[in-house]
């Protein structure tokens, strides 16, 4: 009995991929480099280290780039996406996204969507709103 529900959740473990919910990472480099967890503000949360370029499949994504260098993103719909300190992110987002860039991180955003990106200290973004002619709206505060 033991062994079959050992056998059970090992196999359930495997089938959810890198995390939780419906996330899983397709890419990373450095390999490994990106791992999910239960979010706060999303169903999953994701973090890539610095100097990663990462891409995770799936919605409603906390996304987070530790360490003060760079992280290449990408994910559908409804993420989370924080670049803090002072890294630099490229990240594509699908609609609903909200992209955070504070500090003085620098923000390379490509939204499919509607999407909001907030700026604050010293930071800088640059917003592409790719679906712009189709009437997605790309929302900036700072």
């Amino acid at each position: 009995m033991q062994k079959s529900l050992l056998m059970a959740a090992l196999i359930a473990f495997i089938a959810t991929g890198c995390g939780r919910g419906d996330a899983e990472v397709q890419a990373c480099e450095p390999e490994g480099a990106c791992y999910c967890t239960d979010g706060t503000e999303r169903e999953t949360l994701c973090v890539c280290e610095g100097g990663s370029d990462c891409s995770v499949d799936g919605d409603d994504i906390e996304f987070e780039c530790e360490g003060n260098a760079a992280c290449g993103l990408s994910c559908g719909e409804y993420c989370l996406v924080t670049c803090p300190g002072t890294t630099s992110c490229t990240a594509d987002v699908g609609h609903g996204a909200v992209v955070e860039c504070p500090g003085t991180a620098t923000c390379d955003i490509a939204c499919y969507g509607d999407c909001e990106v907030f700026v604050d200290g010293a930071a800088s973004a640059e917003v592409d709103c790719v679906n712009e002619a189709e009437g997605a709206v790309c929302e900036i505060y700072d």
